[in-house]
């Protein structure tokens, strides 16, 4: 027992828990203080509410926490420790947010608690797909990227909220969980596909056949390269 908590401390120290914890605490600080707040852009359609955008720096905390100094080595670890990273994701995952839920509903009211979960669940999808494609220390890009058509298209013609802007519709519209379900349904996805990325390609030993020689003689295969010094 004392040896798992050992290697559960040392585990957390390489994915800087530590800093998780304590982005959490900052986030959460400026949410109370400023997420009331509105912040008007030009060319904007409607003020921004702090408390529509924080999310997205929730979401992006999950995605930071698989950086770690012995990448390359957890990219080619064996299915036990692929476990452990698959439980660390999702803890971590429903760890931010339930505390985005949380502050919300105690800083506001309950159901813009449940609109701010659901912004966590799809910007963290997006952050793990960010992470895939440009690594894990750009896992903001994309996030930060799609506040973009959240600010500049997110309304109609007639004034009204269009379907997918998911930092304005109420906590029960199905399209936005759908939203949701896929975006972090495909980050999980993607992130566990180790074999896509070329890094551990080249971990992989080369199939050989039996450490055979193409066209070699009968028996070549199992002689030795070079000899023993």
């Amino acid at each position: 027992m004392l040896d798992h908590l050992r290697a559960a401390v040392r585990y957390g120290r390489t994915h800087h828990a530590a800093g998780y914890l304590a982005g959490l605490v900052v986030l959460a600080t400026a949410d109370v203080l400023f997420g009331s707040r509105e912040l008007v852009l030009p060319l904007a359609d409607v003020p921004i509410a702090y408390r529509h955008e924080i999310p997205v720096a929730y979401a992006v905390l999950p995605a930071a926490t698989l950086h770690s100094p012995m990448a390359d080595f957890e990219q080619g670890a064996t299915g036990r420790y692929q476990h452990v990273r698959r439980v660390h994701l999702i803890l971590v995952v429903v760890l931010t947010a339930a505390a985005q839920l949380g502050v919300e509903a105690a800083s506001d009211s309950w159901p813009a608690g449940v609109a701010a979960l659901r912004s966590v669940l799809i910007w963290a999808g997006v952050a793990l797909l960010s992470a895939r494609l440009l690594g894990i220390t750009l896992s903001w890009v994309l996030p930060l990227v799609s506040i973009l058509p959240l600010t500049f298209l997110q309304q109609n013609a007639d004034g009204t909220d269009r379907w997918w802007d998911w930092t304005r519709q109420p906590p029960g519209a199905l399209g936005c969980w759908l939203i949701a379900a896929a975006s972090l349904t495909l980050g999980l996805m993607l992130f566990h596909l180790d074999r896509w990325t070329p890094r551990r390609r080249r971990s992989q030993p080369r199939p050989d056949e039996g450490d055979s020689i193409e066209g070699a003689p009968p028996g070549i295969e199992d002689t030795p390269t070079s000899m023993p010094r």
